[in-house]
């Protein structure tokens, strides 16, 4: 996921645009849920500015920008989907469809299962990000 680190302000907003829309799918912000979004805004570098902007965003918007990065990059971006869809021990329909919506849109072939069992996360911290 090393290539997250070259995304624009922009592409990581797209990212945080998606995993917004999963943490709302089901209606409920689960406390999990929040939090493993925190942490993903804080290792892409957005303050607090910025992940307010991220709820006013057009989520079509942000799939154009999410479509346009590099293979590397999507598969990033499906992975921390998978994550943040189980992140609350629960996998909710309306989640699924969500995640699979960006795979068809962004063209991305990576199955749910397989971006669950991924941990995006030591990737990204790994590279030299922490989480604050």
């Amino acid at each position: 996921m090393k290539d997250m680190k070259q995304m624009t302000e922009n592409q990581k907003m797209a990212v945080m645009r998606v995993l917004l829309d999963v943490v709302m799918a089901d209606g409920v912000e689960d406390e999990r849920e929040t939090k493993f979004f925190d942490m993903i805004a804080e290792a892409l570098e957005l303050n607090r500015e910025l992940r307010q902007t991220v709820r006013q965003q057009s989520t079509l918007a942000a799939l154009l920008e999410i479509d346009g990065l590099d293979l590397e990059q999507k598969l990033a971006v499906v992975q921390l989907m998978g994550k943040m869809v189980v992140v609350d021990d629960e996998i909710h329909p309306k989640e699924v469809e969500i995640y699979n919506a960006v795979r068809y849109f962004c063209h991305i072939d990576m199955p749910l299962k397989q971006a669950m069992d991924s941990d995006p996360m030591s990737e990204l911290l790994d590279n030299g990000w922490e989480a604050s």
